[in-house]
Parts: structure tokens; sequence; C-alpha cells
């Protein structure tokens, strides 16, 4: 017990998101106890999980569980997040998709055996990738493209209000927009409202492109 707690002492934690249940809580302690790495499950219907994040933390999403967009924004874009794992992920990724999760360092299919998922976490969790290496050079290709593209297409104005710019200011933050409504002392639905405009004038199509661009250009 003693050796196990050193180690995971020496280890950066991994937060699970996952539905809570005694399935679950088994597959931790397999995991935990096969990495000799600190699990801990975030049920992906708490709204409490601010209070359960480490310093530093690998963050593992089991796609089998419908989870609150803003808790995944919140969690994945999070400064102390090291990397993010995909946990049952039941299609192919192209190279866009896989872009806007920054710094992923592992996929794991629902049909990855138990012995094949320790030991990537292990290898993820010692500071290796387990990607393929036809995603790999996919993405590769994907920012190739992105800075021919950038360098022959002219910078387009957006005109944003100073409202919706402080929307994106703490979107890009992780805010929810519960938080973001209480910060700025205005309706959540009035949030709705501006980042359905915002949106549309970024042209993008969903939080996280939302917050993607707020880094890149704010």
């Amino acid at each position: 017990m003693r050796k196990i707690m050193e180690q995971h002492k020496e280890k950066p934690e991994i937060l699970m998101i996952t539905q809570q249940s005694l399935q679950s809580e088994n597959f931790k302690e397999i995991l935990s106890r096969n990495t000799g790495t600190k699990i801990t499950i975030i049920d992906n219907k708490n709204v409490s999980y601010h209070e359960l994040i480490p310093e530093k933390y690998f963050l593992l999403v089991d796609f089998s569980v419908e989870t609150p967009s803003d808790t995944l924004v919140y969690l994945k874009d999070n400064e102390k997040v090291l990397g993010k794992i995909m946990l049952n992920l039941g299609h192919d990724l192209d190279a866009s998709e896989l872009a806007s999760w920054p710094h992923v360092k592992g996929i794991f299919g629902p049909n990855d055996s138990m012995e094949k998922l320790c030991q990537g976490l292990s290898a993820i969790i010692s500071g290796e990738n387990w990607l393929s290496r036809r995603l790999l050079d996919q993405l590769v290709n994907y920012y190739k493209g992105k800075e021919v593209h950038h360098v022959v297409e002219p910078a387009i104005e957006v005109e944003l209000t100073r409202r919706e710019v402080q929307v994106l200011q703490m979107l890009k933050e992780g805010g929810s927009n519960m938080e973001i409504a209480d910060s700025l002392f205005i309706s959540e639905h009035t949030i709705k409202s501006h980042l359905y405009n915002i949106f549309r004038k970024i042209e993008v199509k969903n939080r996280t492109q939302a917050t993607s661009w707020a880094k890149r250009n704010l």
C-alpha cells in the first residue's frame, strides 16, 4: 500500500469524465492499480466538479456517455490539463476534429482491451503519445494546409461589440454560461443570445470552435 501511495505522489492525477456507477468505480480501480496512478471520477452530470480539480491532471473523457458541453470545454481547455485522452470513441476522427482537441495524447476505442488501455495510459503518463501514425500524418498535413491558407488569405475584419468581446474572453478562460452571466450581471438567456451572434460573426458552429478562435485572436 505504501508503495502505491508513493507512486501516486510521483505521477500526475487522471480525471475521468464518465457516469458514476459501481461498474465505473471498479473500472477506475483496475486502471489505477495497473498504472500506479491516482484516478478521480468526475460524474458527467455533477455540477460541483470544480472542487475535484487538482493542480495538474490528464483528462480521460468517456465518449460512451453524454457530458454537458460547458463541463467538457472547461475541463479540456483548463490551463491545468497536461493532456487529453479519448476513451470509447466509436468513430474515426478526421484531422480537423482532432485539431479541435489540442494536446490529445491518446485515443482508445470501445473494443480496445484493458491491457492495451493500461499500456497506453502508462505510456502517456510517462510523456509519450498514443496516437496512430495515420492520425499523426493527417495532423501534420492539416496544419501545413492551414499555414498555406493563412498566407494566401487576407485577414478578415470581425466587428464584435464590447460585450461580445467580454463574453469571448470569459469563454476562452473556460467559463460556463451561468458563470459568465453572473460575472457580467446579466441573464443566462442574454449570454446565449450573445453566443449566437458571436458564432454567426466569427463563422463557427460551437463553443469549442469559438474558444479556439478566441485563443488565436484575443
